[in-house]
């Protein structure tokens, strides 16, 4: 298998099949390479999606909060709960930061309402005994059907025209003066090249050490052609 494409997108977890999917509604040709179809975090111990307060920057938070508010497509993934996320902090001082950012914010104004735990709520005797936390913060939540939401994006990369390979161990990316040019792998026992232009590691935890495997560094700038996720 010798086949090239605009972009090749390294794992489809829901950070890869989004990146695919997004490539390819915007018109370039991607190819998602992952090596099993429920491999990853995403279909493991990520099911919640909180309101986005605990991002620690203000752009960031208000995007994920936008999103967490929307009437999008995401709707048809997500239930609400009966009751928020609780987070508790074992410092005050991680604390004070927290509700100080969050008022400096406003994030009320966002829509979001959010509020300090009683005592009784963090310093619960349960069947390992009392927390140490000093504190504890409750924010809105919902569960997210992440398995369910990675097949739909999976079926809009084929339906926008690109390509998935599952089974496909990749074991190389060629990189010439300082740019991608291809990517090896095995597939069913084969060696395939596909020739590409920019290569995404969207493999989550995993990606610096998939590149320093390859014998490729993390990038250090954006000049890079290889994109560390």
């Amino acid at each position: 298998m010798n086949e090239a494409t605009g972009t090749v997108v390294v794992g489809a977890g829901v950070a890869g099949s989004a990146i695919a999917f997004e490539l390819c509604r915007l018109g370039h040709k991607a190819a998602l390479l992952y090596r099993a179809p429920t491999e990853g975090s995403s279909f493991t111990n990520q099911k919640w999606n909180h309101s986005g307060l605990l991002y620690p920057g203000q752009t960031l938070a208000r995007r994920a909060c936008k999103e967490f508010l929307s009437q999008s497509f995401l709707r048809q993934f997500t239930c609400e709960t009966r009751s928020g996320a609780k987070f508790l902090a074992l410092h005050q001082e991680t604390l004070d930061e927290r509700e100080r950012m969050w008022r400096d914010w406003n994030v009320r104004a966002w829509g979001l309402n959010w509020r300090v735990l009683r005592q009784d709520e963090y310093r619960a005797i349960d069947a390992l005994g009392a927390t140490v936390a000093v504190g504890g913060l409750e924010v809105p939540d919902c569960i997210v059907d992440f398995p369910e939401l990675v097949g739909h994006l999976r079926r809009e990369v084929c339906r926008q025209g690109g390509s998935l390979i599952p089974g496909a161990n990749v074991n190389h990316i060629r990189i010439e003066d300082d740019r991608v040019t291809a990517v090896e792998f095995l597939h069913s026992g084969e060696r395939c090249i596909m020739k590409c232009s920019v290569c995404v590691i969207a493999a989550g935890a995993w990606s610096n050490t998939i590149l320093e495997n390859f014998g490729n560094s993390p990038p250090e700038s954006h000049s890079s052609e290889v994109r560390s996720l």
